[in-house]
Protein backbone atom coordinates (compact mmCIF):
# COMPACT_ATOMS: atom_id res chain seq x y z
CA UNK A 1 0.00 0.00 0.00
CA UNK A 2 1.26 3.23 -0.85
CA UNK A 3 2.54 6.18 2.04
CA UNK A 4 0.54 8.63 -0.34
CA UNK A 5 -2.32 7.94 -2.23
CA UNK A 6 -2.82 11.49 -3.99
CA UNK A 7 -0.45 14.44 -4.35
CA UNK A 8 -2.05 17.38 -5.54
CA UNK A 9 0.45 19.75 -6.78
CA UNK A 10 -0.26 23.60 -8.26
CA UNK A 11 1.44 24.44 -11.57
CA UNK A 12 -0.27 28.08 -12.08
CA UNK A 13 -1.67 30.64 -9.59
CA UNK A 14 -3.62 32.56 -12.19
CA UNK A 15 -6.45 31.08 -14.36
CA UNK A 16 -8.17 32.20 -17.50
CA UNK A 17 -11.47 32.27 -16.04
CA UNK A 18 -12.41 34.57 -13.20
CA UNK A 19 -14.78 32.19 -11.05
CA UNK A 20 -16.45 34.02 -8.45
CA UNK A 21 -16.67 30.65 -6.60
CA UNK A 22 -13.01 29.81 -7.28
CA UNK A 23 -11.77 27.08 -4.65
CA UNK A 24 -8.32 27.85 -5.81
CA UNK A 25 -8.95 31.46 -5.44
CA UNK A 26 -7.44 32.47 -8.80
CA UNK A 27 -8.87 35.46 -9.32
CA UNK A 28 -6.89 37.16 -7.01
CA UNK A 29 -3.84 35.83 -7.75
CA UNK A 30 -0.69 37.19 -9.51
CA UNK A 31 0.76 35.51 -12.20
CA UNK A 32 3.04 33.09 -10.91
CA UNK A 33 4.31 29.51 -11.76
CA UNK A 34 6.24 26.94 -10.18
CA UNK A 35 9.62 26.40 -11.13
CA UNK A 36 10.91 23.02 -13.31
CA UNK A 37 13.97 22.68 -11.63
CA UNK A 38 12.38 23.18 -7.76
CA UNK A 39 9.66 20.67 -9.00
CA UNK A 40 12.00 18.49 -10.33
CA UNK A 41 14.47 18.48 -6.96
CA UNK A 42 10.98 18.47 -4.88
CA UNK A 43 9.88 15.35 -6.88
CA UNK A 44 12.93 13.38 -7.03
CA UNK A 45 13.38 13.49 -3.03
CA UNK A 46 9.20 12.52 -2.75
CA UNK A 47 10.04 9.78 -4.45
CA UNK A 48 12.99 8.59 -2.35
CA UNK A 49 10.72 9.28 0.80
CA UNK A 50 7.89 7.59 -0.56
CA UNK A 51 9.61 4.55 -2.11
CA UNK A 52 9.95 1.99 0.92
CA UNK A 53 6.82 2.60 1.33
CA UNK A 54 5.03 1.98 -1.84
CA UNK A 55 5.33 5.02 -3.70
CA UNK A 56 2.58 7.56 -4.78
CA UNK A 57 -0.77 6.71 -6.37
CA UNK A 58 -2.07 9.39 -8.13
CA UNK A 59 -0.18 13.16 -9.28
CA UNK A 60 -2.45 15.79 -9.80
CA UNK A 61 -1.22 19.05 -11.88
CA UNK A 62 -3.38 21.59 -11.30
CA UNK A 63 -3.43 25.49 -10.95
CA UNK A 64 -5.48 28.14 -11.36
CA UNK A 65 -4.96 26.73 -14.51
CA UNK A 66 -2.19 24.17 -15.81
CA UNK A 67 -2.25 24.61 -19.37
CA UNK A 68 -1.32 28.28 -18.72
CA UNK A 69 2.28 26.82 -17.82
CA UNK A 70 4.31 27.14 -20.29
CA UNK A 71 6.48 24.59 -19.52
CA UNK A 72 3.64 21.89 -18.82
CA UNK A 73 4.92 19.01 -20.66
CA UNK A 74 8.19 19.05 -18.38
CA UNK A 75 6.00 18.79 -15.53
CA UNK A 76 4.50 15.12 -16.94
CA UNK A 77 7.63 13.97 -17.96
CA UNK A 78 9.42 15.05 -14.31
CA UNK A 79 6.19 13.08 -12.90
CA UNK A 80 6.41 10.10 -15.30
CA UNK A 81 10.46 9.92 -14.40
CA UNK A 82 10.03 9.71 -10.50
CA UNK A 83 6.97 7.71 -10.48
CA UNK A 84 6.32 5.46 -12.97
CA UNK A 85 3.62 3.67 -11.84
CA UNK A 86 1.41 6.61 -10.71
CA UNK A 87 -1.49 7.87 -12.33
CA UNK A 88 -0.88 11.31 -13.30
CA UNK A 89 -3.78 13.61 -14.36
CA UNK A 90 -4.15 17.10 -16.05
CA UNK A 91 -6.79 19.14 -14.61
CA UNK A 92 -8.15 21.57 -16.17
CA UNK A 93 -10.91 23.62 -17.29
CA UNK A 94 -10.50 22.43 -21.04
CA UNK A 95 -10.60 25.99 -22.56
CA UNK A 96 -6.52 25.69 -23.89
CA UNK A 97 -7.07 22.07 -25.21
CA UNK A 98 -7.91 22.42 -28.54
CA UNK A 99 -4.97 24.92 -28.67
CA UNK A 100 -2.29 22.06 -27.56
CA UNK A 101 -0.19 21.40 -30.38
CA UNK A 102 0.18 18.10 -31.50
CA UNK A 103 3.35 17.62 -29.64
CA UNK A 104 1.43 18.34 -26.45
CA UNK A 105 -0.80 15.33 -27.02
CA UNK A 106 1.92 13.00 -27.81
CA UNK A 107 3.78 13.79 -24.51
CA UNK A 108 0.70 12.61 -22.73
CA UNK A 109 -0.14 9.87 -24.85
CA UNK A 110 3.61 8.44 -24.08
CA UNK A 111 3.47 9.39 -20.74
CA UNK A 112 0.16 8.32 -19.65
CA UNK A 113 -1.10 11.53 -18.68
CA UNK A 114 -5.15 11.42 -18.17
CA UNK A 115 -6.46 14.62 -18.97
CA UNK A 116 -9.27 15.77 -16.65
CA UNK A 117 -11.55 18.47 -17.63
CA UNK A 118 -14.43 20.35 -15.31
CA UNK A 119 -17.22 20.81 -17.94
CA UNK A 120 -18.43 24.91 -17.07
CA UNK A 121 -21.34 25.82 -19.20
CA UNK A 122 -18.58 27.30 -22.02
CA UNK A 123 -18.90 27.30 -25.58
CA UNK A 124 -16.33 24.45 -25.66
CA UNK A 125 -16.44 22.23 -28.59
CA UNK A 126 -15.41 18.99 -26.75
CA UNK A 127 -16.31 16.71 -29.34
CA UNK A 128 -13.07 18.69 -31.25
CA UNK A 129 -11.16 18.13 -28.61
CA UNK A 130 -11.93 14.13 -28.14
CA UNK A 131 -11.02 13.85 -32.35
CA UNK A 132 -7.49 15.50 -31.77
CA UNK A 133 -6.49 13.46 -28.76
CA UNK A 134 -7.60 10.25 -30.85
CA UNK A 135 -6.43 11.15 -34.10
CA UNK A 136 -2.74 10.99 -32.95
CA UNK A 137 -3.29 7.36 -31.90
CA UNK A 138 -2.16 6.03 -35.19
CA UNK A 139 1.11 8.49 -35.23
Amino acid sequence: MALLKVVVISLVEQCNLKCWGCDHCAPLADESFLAVDEFEKDMKRLAGLAAPYGGVTRIVLLGGEPLLHPDIKKFTEISRKYFPEARIEIFTNGILLIKQSDDFWENCRNHKIVIKATKYPLKIDWDAIIKKAKSLKNM
